[in-house]
Formats: structure tokens, C-alpha cells, sequence
């Protein structure tokens, strides 16, 4: 979506759809959130709006698990049914913002919403409590596949949860699911139907992969902060908090 609020696709969108005609895949659908997000398995489309996140580090032992939960996503699956994520981008979401498609559907220019945001948080500075999860499962919801984690302290959990609270209420956005957030890293988006895809026993595919992340301990996650975004694989730091 452009600043007078019209929306924006990639200019390869028309190529993916006949690329996908003749891999034999159906076509993009809109009302689908993943195919909002991708255009192909490693192309994403653009996708625009805020949020809080808390990223994990590069050089963390976690990154050598998740190299390996990534390989398998693309060796056990046929190419083009989950999108291909760079490490950079893993990150545990700290608050679900406001995209594209939320201003849209109230009518708020795209510029004016972003400004409104970031103003809106310019003081927020998160506690000094260290950022520390621990994983708990595997879990699949909104065509996503994520790593579920929680707080590793009860310390974390008030702070995370005050945090939240402050943001929306310094923001005015607050998402229907907002006091049941589920912490998590996402992976990979599923962008074909599933009962059209590879076969797969996810449970026996990722059970190795979850007792060795949880084999290496609690996961430390860098301090949040808040990122305006155009993509699924970059989340820029637009303010440190």
C-alpha cells in the first residue's frame, strides 16, 4: 500500500502466478494471510505495517538447531509449499502491530499511521529484566509453523505483559487475542493447501528438533524493539527500547 493508502504488490506478482500455473500450484489467494506474506517460497510480497520484536541473537546456540529445522522444512516437503525464512529474520514477536491491511480497513492513510505509531512509543523503554524463554512445543496456527516459548522467569512474564498493556494503550491497537498471546518463533508459512501437500508426520519430523533446543537451555533474546517493516525477512530496528 502506497502513502495515499492504495495497495502495493511486487511487481513479480504476475510472473509468480504463471510460474505457479505451470509448477501446477493454485494461485495466489488474497483472503489467504500467507499468500499476503509470499509471493513464492522465497520471494516474499510486500507486506507493510509495525511491531515489537524481540530477535534472537546470531551467534546463539538455538541459530544451529533452527539451521536444522529449516533444512528439513525444505528437504522432507516439496519446493514452494512453506516460505524459506533467513536466520536474520527469526524473532520472537513481542507485539502484533497494526499492517497494511488494518489501516485499510479503517480508512487511515498507511504514512499517517506509521508517524502515529512510532510517536506514540518514542518514550516507551523496555524494563531492565533479562529477555530469557524457554521452549515448550511445536505448533501449528494461521498457516504458520512456530516455536512456542514462554517467559523463563515470573519477572519476565509481569514485565512482557505491562509492556503490552503500555503500548496498546499508548498505540490504540490492541488485537482481539491480546491478553491470550502465545510467544512464539516463527519458521516457516504454509502457502499451499495442506491436503494437497507432501505428507508429512510433523510431530516425528520436529520431535528431535525440539529436545535438542530444549537440550541447550533457556533461549536469550535481544532487548525489543520497535521495527516499521515491508517484508517477512527484515524487521529493521526503527527505535531501540
Amino acid at each position: 500500500m502506497n502513502n495515499a493508502g492504495t495497495r502495493i504488490e511486487s511487481p513479480l506478482r504476475e510472473f509468480s502466478d504463471q510460474l505457479r500455473h505451470e509448477l501446477g500450484q493454485p494461485p495466489i489467494q488474497e483472503d489467504r494471510n500467507a499468500r499476503r506474506k509470499w509471493l513464492t517460497a522465497s520471494e516474499p510480497n510486500r507486506y507493510i505495517g509495525w511491531t515489537v520484536v524481540a530477535n534472537v541473537p546470531m551467534g546463539a546456540p538455538f541459530m544451529d538447531a533452527a539451521v536444522k529445522v529449516l533444512d528439513s522444512i525444505k528437504s522432507d516437503y516439496q519446493a514452494g509449499e512453506w516460505s524459506i525464512h533467513p536466520l536474520t529474520s527469526l524473532h520472537m514477536t513481542v507485539f502484533s502491530g497494526q499492517t497494511q491491511y488494518d489501516f485499510e480497513k479503517t480508512g487511515i492513510n498507511l504514512r499517517e499511521g506509521l508517524d502515529r505509531a512510532t510517536d506514540a512509543v518514542s518514550e516507551l523503554v523496555f524494563p531492565d529484566v533479562p529477555l530469557v524463554v524457554e521452549a515448550t512445543d511445536f505448533a501449528r496456527w494461521d498457516e504458520n509453523l512456530s516455536l512456542t516459548v514462554v517467559p523463563a522467569t515470573a519477572e519476565l512474564t509481569e514485565a512482557l505483559a505491562e509492556f503490552r498493556d503500555t503500548i496498546a494503550e499508548k498505540t490504540g491497537f490492541r488485537r482481539a487475542n491480546h491478553d491470550d498471546v502465545r510467544y512464539h518463533i516463527t519458521f516457516a508459512y504454509r502457502l499451499t493447501p495442506e491436503e494437497k501437500g507432501t505428507q508429512v508426520n510433523q510431530d516425528e519430523m520436529l520431535k528431535p528438533f525440539l529436545e535438542e533446543i530444549q537440550a541447550l537451555g533457556p533461549i536469550r533474546l535481544e532487548r525489543p524493539i520497535f521495527s516499521i517493516f515491508d517484508s517477512m525477512v527484515s524487521f529493521p530496528p526503527t527505535r531501540k527500547m
